[in-house]
């Protein structure tokens, strides 16, 4: 099957680490983008939603955004990622680890407005032309752009869970020793 000329995609969400929910609050689908569009893109968007993490796909001529955007003041950090035949395997982080975030309702896409509804019909769409045949996952569809954004999102959140700092840790003490004189830091404790 040929596929048609791919999108240029960028997905910008909100990640809840807490909670593992991922926001969509903006999906850009633009076709037939040169460089400079391409940068512009990812500039504005990085800037207009104050982006902390960006990950985009650098296969082939493609690193030069990523070295491109690294340039740029102000517009978070972005990470290269080099998308290879892992993408489909269900044991090297593969495409399924959407699906597995999806299944446990990880992800929030907007619907409201037609824009958005639209946009979410498409991703959904690229999302069932996926299937697994002889123990790999397989794209059949005409486009998997939206897909393999969300993918890469959903492939940063893992990284940031991976090596984020936990934050320092609380315990409490316990009122064994008599010494201890007792402070009040409230009425009731």
């Amino acid at each position: 099957m040929s596929h048609a000329p791919a999108h240029t995609v960028a997905i910008v969400a909100a990640v809840d680490l807490r909670f593992g929910t991922r926001r969509v609050l903006t999906i850009r689908r633009e076709r037939g983008l040169d460089f400079q569009a391409q940068i512009n893109l990812f500039t504005d968007l990085a800037m207009t939603f104050h982006v902390d993490v960006g990950f985009i796909e650098q296969n082939g001529f493609q690193g030069w955004l990523v070295d491109e955007l690294r340039k740029r003041p102000g517009g978070g950090v972005f990470f290269g990622h080099t998308t290879g035949r892992g993408r489909l395997s269900f044991a090297e982080d593969g495409i399924p680890i959407l699906k597995l975030a999806l299944h446990r309702g990880r992800w929030i896409m907007p619907s409201a407005d037609p824009a958005s509804r639209a946009m979410a019909r498409i991703w959904q769409a690229e999302l069932g032309a996926f299937g697994c045949r002889n123990g790999r996952v397989e794209g059949v569809g005409e486009h998997d752009d939206i897909v393999i954004a969300s993918w890469h999102l959903e492939l940063a959140v893992t990284q940031i869970e991976r090596h984020r700092d936990p934050g320092p840790e609380f315990g409490y003490l316990e009122d064994i020793d008599p010494s201890f004189e007792r402070v009040r830091i409230g009425k009731d404790f």
